[in-house]
């Protein structure tokens, strides 16, 4: 996830929404004390998000042939994860504190239980396995050239609480309209300073590294 603007920028178009598979019939959740895939999750919950991943990157690259000129090349930057993690456990770091945050204050009776029982995050982030093969799939494209990058976060600032601080209000700028939406926003100030606390405890045990894949695409003739 990056700050935006435009179509194809992360803060706007993460190319998914949470998948209806999350619940049951009965419209019970499946993925109760998370917010996103984590390791407490059942096996289906990543099966669900990368469903709905599939189908609509698969959406976005239809909607992106009929304007790319044959032969033409299309560039994008998404987030994703290395291949040698495993998709059923992994989840970006600033979702784990989130989650973190979100049941601190559940356990401190300021958010109900029900509500981040009901909270799934509008994300998946893809590896390069996954992009080749909805590419493949799909058959409007070919993947010139895909290459996943891993980068410290902002890691030119040297003070942990400092660092932190920045970090929160960066994801702040992508995350409060749905976290307001959701939860209300009685909490936002008090959720935001959770999760800069428990950023810079992060920070303190390790860095930060969030993974990007660059794709060229060539449009078929």
């Amino acid at each position: 996830m990056n700050e935006g603007d435009g179509e194809l920028s992360y803060s706007q178009n993460s190319f998914v929404q949470a998948p209806s598979e999350l619940y049951s019939g009965e419209g019970i959740p499946t993925n109760k004390g998370n917010i996103y895939i984590s390791k407490s999750s059942p096996k289906i919950v990543a099966k669900a998000y990368m469903a709905q991943f599939q189908q609509d990157f698969t959406q976005f690259l239809i909607c992106r042939s009929e304007e790319v000129y044959s032969n033409g090349r299309m560039l994008l930057t998404l987030r994703g994860w290395p291949i040698s993690s495993d998709a059923a456990t992994w989840q970006p770091w600033e979702l784990e504190i989130m989650a973190q945050a979100i049941t601190k204050l559940v356990s401190q009776g300021l958010i109900k239980e029900e509500k981040l029982d009901t909270f799934d995050i509008p994300y998946f982030g893809p590896n390069e396995d996954d992009i080749e093969s909805i590419v493949h799939n799909q058959g409007s494209f070919v993947i010139e050239n895909v290459n996943t990058m891993a980068q410290h976060v902002a890691h030119e600032i040297e003070d942990n609480w400092e660092r932190a601080k920045v970090i929160s209000k960066f994801v702040r700028s992508f995350t409060e309209s749905l976290i307001s939406r959701h939860f209300g926003e009685d909490v936002l100030e008090l959720l935001y300073e959770k999760f800069t606390q428990f950023t810079c405890e992060h920070l303190a045990k390790g860095k930060l590294i969030e993974h990007h894949s660059v794709i060229i695409l060539l449009k078929k003739i």
